[in-house]
């Protein structure tokens, strides 16, 4: 199968060889690119040459490894020197030898004709070799020297990668690949919040530069963030303090939270046909605590949705989110049954075509939290396990671990506790959930010291222990847990380690939410 990294690599022998070859569509080598030199090049581009059109790509990059070595091949135009590199990284590439193609990615690179086009390569070998270091470094390296070339990565993908940068030990580097993006970076999408949380990176950003000293330029990039979810996780962080004494109001998460929906409504009128402005709309609703408003807001999107398929460009991977946030709606006002209903419905919602693997895993764990521990291990045994992401096994196995504990399935659970310790940082939180479930109060004590003394885990964790308003009904479970995690907090290890980086802070409906409009002013 002939990959995208190959085709990138193969391009750029043929812009060598003229546009008479460019129409070629099998993967050759021209001969015309060894005109410049010998006849033991020529020789060795056409070995390579056939080894490509048998698909034999490791034995093309040892062809052309050996072409390298040879005294012609140096005093080749640089033009040719730096796309032999580039297709060696593309039949590396093929071969899935990722050790080779980021050694003569790394070559490429090297050379005053490399572009965009290498560096997009090079992030697909990172990501491919799962080297998350230097995929975020290309990609910061790429945003400062060819920020068109971002185009080429999909607002999910520069997610993705964010996802990895919150779990990267260097903060330094994950400060710099959102400081990269921020500052040479367009989403596709205008509400780009839900896919990639340009607040979150915001946040990462201003941690970087408190911790460089640059207090200044941290107050303004923080004058950037409306997420008040963001907020709250920054005022809970002793490393933001410098924020709150420079300007008490800086991390309120009330008026955030007003400027969010401000700066969303003023976009939204001219993306009607994005639900990715509708989910943006309805969360920020539900963050003001307007579980009516976004209820209806969202249901009439959902109408449409089901009347016109061609009504919203980004149908196909955003609806089931949609149909999610009308779950959390309806939950926010207490009506828990038609929120699981409303979950069933997105979990039936293809994404891309195939089986919605996040909507299904936030069925099973709204099932669990109603006491439904039989239905919830059913829904988790659904998904195969194979289209789960790291993190996506977490929730599973935490799932699967708090459910069977609560039917007195010790030994499915003790199984899934096992094998979420084998998962990487992504498991984390889900391992000390899944403990608390269990009630072993010593086990997630430990896993919360352990959050609480890493700086990468640290934030999520001081965000995880606020005490947010109760609901209007709260389900079962969540009931256990918030009282679990009250005593949890009271043991002396754990308050130790809390007020060693940050605090705990119990908020009012005052604190978050202004008074609800009225009908009349929502009338006008």
């Amino acid at each position: 199968m002939r990959t995208v990294l190959h085709a990138a690599a193969f391009a750029a022998i043929l812009a060598l060889a003229g546009p008479a070859l460019a129409r070629d569509t099998q993967p050759r080598l021209p001969a015309s690119a060894a005109s410049p030199v010998d006849e033991d090049l020529r020789l060795a581009f056409q070995d390579a040459n056939d080894h490509i059109e048998r698909g034999e790509y490791l034995q093309a990059y040892g062809a052309l490894e050996a072409l390298t070595g040879k005294p012609a091949f140096q005093s080749a135009t640089s033009a040719l020197r730096h796309a032999t590199w580039f297709l060696m990284a593309g039949t590396a590439g093929e071969a899935r030898d990722w050790p080779k193609a980021r050694a003569a990615i790394e070559k490429a690179v090297a050379f005053p004709e490399a572009d965009a086009t290498d560096w997009q390569v090079r992030i697909q070998i990172a990501r491919s070799s799962g080297d998350t270091a230097d995929g975020l470094r290309s990609i910061a390296v790429m945003a400062r020297r060819f920020p068109k070339g971002l185009t080429a990565l999909s607002d999910e993908d520069i997610g993705r990668w964010f996802d990895r940068a919150k779990l990267e030990t260097d903060q330094d580097l994950a400060f710099d690949f959102v400081d990269a993006l921020l500052t040479h970076w367009t989403p596709n999408d205008p509400f780009v919040d839900p896919f990639v949380e340009l607040n979150g990176m915001r946040q990462v950003q201003v941690e970087g530069l408190l911790r460089q000293g640059r207090t200044a330029q941290a107050i303004a990039a923080t004058r950037k963030i409306d997420n008040p979810d963001v907020l709250i996780a920054m005022r809970a962080d002793k490393r933001f303090d410098a924020l709150s004494a420079a300007d008490p109001a800086l991390l309120d998460p009330k008026p955030a939270a007003l400027r969010q929906l401000a700066r969303i409504d003023a976009l939204y009128p001219a993306h009607t046909d994005l639900l990715s402005g509708v989910d943006a709309r309805t969360s920020a609703l539900l963050d003001l605590n307007r579980g009516e408003e976004a209820l209806a807001f969202v249901e009439t999107a959902i109408t449409r949705a089901q009347k016109d398929p061609r009504a919203f460009k980004d149908i196909d991977t955003r609806l089931g989110w949609t149909i999610n946030l009308k779950n959390l709606a309806l939950g926010s006002l207490g009506r828990d049954e038609e929120a699981l209903e409303a979950l069933e419905t997105a979990a039936r919602v293809p994404e891309k075509g195939k089986a919605n693997i996040n909507q299904t895993l936030n069925l099973a764990g709204q099932q669990m939290r109603m006491g439904r521990f039989k239905a919830a291990l059913a829904t988790v045994a659904s998904v195969r396990d194979d289209r789960l992401s790291p993190y996506g096994r977490a929730v599973d196995l935490r799932i699967t671990a708090c459910s069977a504990t609560q039917l007195g399935d010790l030994a499915t659970a003790d199984e899934a506790l096992r094998q979420l310790r084998g998962v990487k940082l992504e498991a984390k939180r889900q391992l000390e959930d899944a403990l608390l479930c269990r009630g072993d109060l010593d086990g997630a004590a430990a896993m919360l010291i352990e959050r609480l003394q890493s700086p990468v885990q640290r934030n999520l964790a001081l965000a995880g222990l606020q005490v947010a308003p109760l609901r209007p009904s709260p389900l079962p479970l969540d009931v256990t847990l918030r009282q679990r995690i009250a005593e949890l907090c009271a043991r002396p290890d754990v308050r130790a380690a809390i007020d060693a980086v940050g605090r705990v802070i119990s908020y009012s409906p005052e604190d978050l939410w202004p008074p609800k409009p009225s009908p009349a002013s929502k009338a006008r």
